[in-house]
């Protein structure tokens, strides 16, 4: 950040899993591309539409490990709330939220076809058949 600083670009650091929404709060309006809003933390104002760049790096996670359904709901929402306002911003990205999530997924999350199921060639049903007039 300081390298940042020394070249005069105006530098804010946000750690959603910390600091969202008890010591920062973000306004967001939607309705006009980019969407249009504040993030204020304890330290700085951010107003979203001068965003030019964004660095995504593992945030805190939003829950402790034992967390009850409540507070797993609400994280869940903030975790998605906050990363999509960032994630649609029309900037530069140092690794782009999404494809952090979809990195970070187990494997086998997807859903695989059996390699057993068999499924029918295109040909065989297309075009279908014409009714007699």
């Amino acid at each position: 950040m300081a390298r940042l600083n020394e070249r005069g670009a105006r530098v804010a650091r946000f750690d959603p899993g910390v600091e969202f929404p008890t010591d920062a709060e973000l306004s967001t309006w939607f309705g006009k591309f980019p969407p249009r809003g504040v993030l204020a933390t304890r330290s700085r104002e951010v107003v979203l539409e001068r965003v030019r760049s964004v660095h995504y790096r593992r945030p805190t996670p939003y829950l402790r490990e034992s967390s009850s359904r409540i507070e797993r709901f609400t994280a869940t929402q903030a975790r998605f709330g906050v990363g999509g306002i960032l994630a649609s911003l029309p900037c530069q990205y140092v690794s782009h939220p999404w494809a952090i999530t979809a990195a970070e997924a187990p494997a086998g999350a997807r859903p695989r076809r059996p390699e057993h199921w068999r499924t029918p060639q295109k040909s065989a049903y297309w075009p279908p058949p014409r009714r007699p007039e």
